[in-house]
């Protein structure tokens, strides 16, 4: 209900001659009448509203001609009506709960109770906003209304959750079959072209065994949801955010090093936004193919202004030989001081797994990983954070084929990440980063500042404390035709990269939580 900055407010002229109204008001019969006159002149010298400024915004609601009633009102010689006293707080932009308090006429509790309720209403409008721009860019459900509008598909929407010591949605499978032709996935990619745009679902051919889902005609989709690009949330901090010293971080590392889901981790943590070079260069060409040096172009754009679009983690995968002349090396290698870069840098144990996941010979990512390490070389800007492999409860290193590997995959992600904010911090604890707001409504960042002493001590290599499994309801299946009930951590389901050669880079379905 403020009024300041509003066009209503009185001409420049009125403005240049403006004269301070005189306080305290006199009290005299009605001292009650003093106190509102008193706090409705703080206003009006708080804004600069002359008398006759004042008197045309209240013209019409209280019929008044000149300013003759409001001298005598403000004066406390004749009694302001109660309708009065709530058009004039409006016209000023006070609260009318509070001006009516002033006068008697509501307790001061009563108005502070009001306010804390407009407040709280607030927050859940704008949580109802969030949530319905989250809804129209992500999840399989935009598949299933499509579906039934369309009246020739079959859709199966299966959830997709990770983690046992972070549960999250990572995203959602989800299968297409024509029940009137032949399936082909031109016809889907066609059919649903809007929703392969707005969500930037791909193809799902991955290596591992996506166990728990029907068999169908096509291959699943993913549509990527933890990783999913958004915007920085209301609980950031309003200068510096949160403490980090910079406008922004890049989160970056060969593919299948984790980097997209360490971004979306920090991102949740900082109440920062998630972007992504490569998703932001998809979207400028509708979803087709990736444009590697539209990608570059966008990435030294942010760099060099990052103020332009501050508060946002972004996520990058390293898909160019380890040359100085490549852009990730000569860009992030130079990043300014409003940038931080975050190098995921993968432990011997992960790389042997990335090179069976990737078609690569061990040795060869090996020496790929040692390139890019000289060529982006710590500093206190660029910091190196290590990717564990995904190991059992005993310690033992877990591969593709078992299925707990994409759950101890995802903690060991969440690992990298804390030590992230672990350096981030410096020598502070990690919850020094981390709003009071995102403790409360994000588990990972509720689990980080809960395990800030970890991240403090003299330990090199810190980890989380073990905690209780976060979990919540699993969004239900919203496929018109067919339901299935969401993965478990015995079913997994596979991350969105492809089998493709590193050195290659990944492939258009792998813009996603390959990373």
């Amino acid at each position: 209900m403020s009024g300041r900055g509003s066009p209503q407010r009185g001409s420049a002229r009125q403005a240049r001659r403006f004269q301070p109204h005189s306080l305290p008001t006199r009290i005299g019969d009605d001292p009650r009448q003093a106190r509102w006159a008193d706090a409705m002149k703080t206003v009006l010298n708080l804004e600069q509203i002359s008398l006759p400024a004042l008197a045309e915004r209240v013209a019409g609601p209280l019929d008044l001609q000149g300013t003759h009633k409001l001298r005598r009102w403000l004066s406390n010689e004749t009694t302001v009506p109660a309708h009065a006293i709530i058009e004039l707080a409006r016209a000023v932009g006070g609260h009318e709960s509070d001006m009516l308090a002033s006068y008697g006429l509501r307790s001061p509790s009563i108005s502070k109770l009001v306010r804390r309720a407009e407040e709280a209403e607030e927050r859940e409008r704008q949580l109802r906003v969030r949530a319905a721009q989250e809804g129209r860019t992500t999840g399989g459900a935009l598949f299933a209304a499509a579906a039934a509008a369309d009246g020739r598909w079959s859709v199966t929407v299966r959830p997709h959750w990770r983690g046992r010591r972070h549960r999250c949605h990572f995203a959602d499978h989800v299968l297409l079959e024509r029940v009137d032709a032949i399936s082909e996935r031109a016809d889907a990619e066609r059919d649903f072209a809007e929703v392969f745009e707005r969500t930037a679902a791909s193809w799902d051919a991955t290596p591992l065994l996506v166990e728990g889902l029907p068999a169908g005609p096509l291959p699943p989709l993913i549509v990527h949801r933890f990783t999913a690009p958004h915007e920085p949330t209301a609980h950031h901090a309003p200068t510096d955010a949160s403490g980090v010293g910079a406008q922004g971080i890049v989160v970056t590392g060969l593919q299948w090093t984790g980097s997209y889901t360490v971004a979306a981790l920090l991102a949740k943590a900082l109440g920062w936004g998630l972007g992504s070079f490569a998703r932001a260069a998809r979207s400028v060409h509708g979803g087709a193919q990736l444009d590697f040096a539209l990608a570059d172009e966008i990435m030294q754009d942010w760099l060099r202004r990052p103020d332009n679009s501050p508060r946002r983690v972004w996520a990058h995968v390293l898909t160019e030989p380890p040359q100085p002349s490549a852009p990730s090396a000569r860009l992030l290698g130079d990043a300014g001081p409003d940038v931080r870069v975050v190098m995921v840098v993968p432990e011997p144990e992960l790389i042997e797994i990335i090179a069976a996941l990737s078609g690569s010979a061990p040795a060869e990512l090996a020496a790929q990983c040692r390139a890019w390490g000289e060529l982006l070389a710590p500093h206190p800007r660029l910091l190196h954070v290590p990717a564990p492999a995904p190991r059992a409860p005993d310690g033992s290193v877990l591969r593709a084929g078992d299925p707990r590997f994409l759950d101890a995959y995802f903690d060991a992600s969440v690992d990298a990440a804390f030590d992230a904010l672990r350096q981030l911090a410096g020598d502070r604890p990690v919850s020094a980063l981390v709003p009071a707001q995102a403790r409360l409504s994000d588990p990972f960042a509720a689990l980080v500042t809960g395990g800030a002493q970890a991240a403090s001590s003299n330990d090199p290599t810190p980890r989380p404390p073990a905690a209780p499994v976060i979990s919540a309801a699993p969004v239900t299946s919203a496929a018109p035709v067919t339901s299935a009930s969401p993965v478990t951590s015995a079913s997994p389901a596979a991350p969105a990269s492809p089998a493709t050669p590193l050195s290659a880079g990944p492939l258009p379905s792998a813009i996603g939580a390959a990373g």
